[in-house]
């Protein structure tokens, strides 16, 4: 939970005396890490050791992925970054 919704969700409840914010701010936060979980799984399929076939496809994908519509959120998704 970042600091801003941490606030919000203290303020929240507080006000309210409904814990309901935190359970969204929760929520979030696991959505957020199952992404990372994906994008991690992904960049270390990436980078694994390939022959052959998979090589070739990989290639494809990679030279497809650094096309300029798709280079940014390539960046992005090894960076790790909005998430």
């Amino acid at each position: 939970m970042d600091a801003l919704a941490l606030c919000r969700a203290v303020l929240d409840g507080l006000a309210t005396a409904d814990p309901e914010p935190f359970g969204v701010s929760a929520r979030a936060r696991r959505a957020a890490a199952a992404r990372a979980i994906r994008q991690a799984a992904f960049n270390t399929a990436m980078g694994a050791p390939v022959h052959g076939a998979a090589l070739h496809a990989r290639n494809a994908l990679v030279r497809a992925l650094a096309a300029p519509g798709a280079r940014s959120r390539l960046a992005d998704t090894f960076a790790m970054r909005r998430l």
